[in-house]
């Protein structure tokens, strides 16, 4: 059995939500734990942000763009979801409480919640079949998305989902272009996530860089690789950041990061 509402600009049909919320269907458990578990959900949540962009580009729309922070506050909201299914957090207010508007200065918010599926693609396609969700998905103002994934044994529908839309026509740190298989870097550096630091992985943080403010230019990095690009360990990826990669990959700096104090 599942459930899947959701909010777009247009009215949700009740009617709809009903059919949703007690179609039946088979739920697969959760195979793995721990970090692995955790890993296992970033990974599907990118999953759904590549089957969001690639159903966009079909129909002609920008895509959206993963907001790390965005993706926290849709994981609280798919964990609310075992205790209160409803747009209304368990505390009574509003889903869009989740996200703070000083982080993040969006002019609009909607939001997607499905139960039940186990695996992305079945999640996607529910929504898909939902005309109110589907125009969620497609909203040609949105800019960024988070999306939210949790699995409970002990819960009723087992498996919870959310998508957040956000409209905020503004440049926020820790966005990232959603893969289906994501770079996962080994080490500081590693930005290409094949385990050894070359210069593949200079030229891509030195045009991460360089081309940060060219929309037609422009790479995205994920949550892990805007970690592993942050060579001094800052919270910022500058310029410099690429110059000490460089320097150790001469054998200037012998290890990674390399703090400002360190700085020969």
């Amino acid at each position: 059995m599942n459930k899947a509402v959701g909010l777009g600009k247009r009215m949700l049909s009740a009617f709809l939500s009903a059919v949703i919320a007690f179609s039946c269907m088979m739920i697969t458990p959760l195979t793995s734990s721990g970090d692995n578990a955790q890993y296992q959900f970033a990974e599907y949540a990118d999953r759904i942000g590549f089957l969001v962009n690639q159903a966009r580009e079909e129909e002609g729309l920008k895509p959206l763009r993963v907001l790390t922070y965005l993706n926290d506050c849709a994981n609280v909201r798919a964990r609310e979801l075992i205790e209160k299914w409803d747009h209304d957090r368990p505390d009574g207010t509003k889903f869009s409480t989740v996200v703070s508007k000083e982080l993040v200065p969006f002019s609009y918010i909607s939001e997607n919640i499905a139960a039940g599926y186990s695996t992305p693609e079945e999640t996607f396609q529910q929504w898909k079949e939902s005309p109110p969700h589907w125009s969620a998905i497609l909203d040609p103002d949105m800019d960024y998305i988070g999306i939210g994934v949790t699995y409970d044994e002990n819960s009723e529908w087992k498996w919870y989902w959310t998508q957040l839309f956000i409209d905020c026509n503004k440049e926020l740190a820790g966005a990232y272009m959603p893969a289906w298989n994501r770079i996962v870097p080994q080490s500081v550096g590693d930005l290409t996530g094949d385990g050894v630091l070359n210069s593949f992985d200079y030229i891509l943080l030195a045009r991460y860089v360089i081309y940060k403010k060219d929309p037609n230019k422009k790479i995205y990095f994920n949550e892990l690789q805007l970690e592993s690009a942050d060579i001094f360990e800052d919270g910022e990826i500058t310029i410099s950041d690429a110059v000490v990669l460089k320097k150790y990959l001469i054998g200037k700096y012998k290890t990674l990061p390399v703090r400002p104090q360190d700085i020969l």
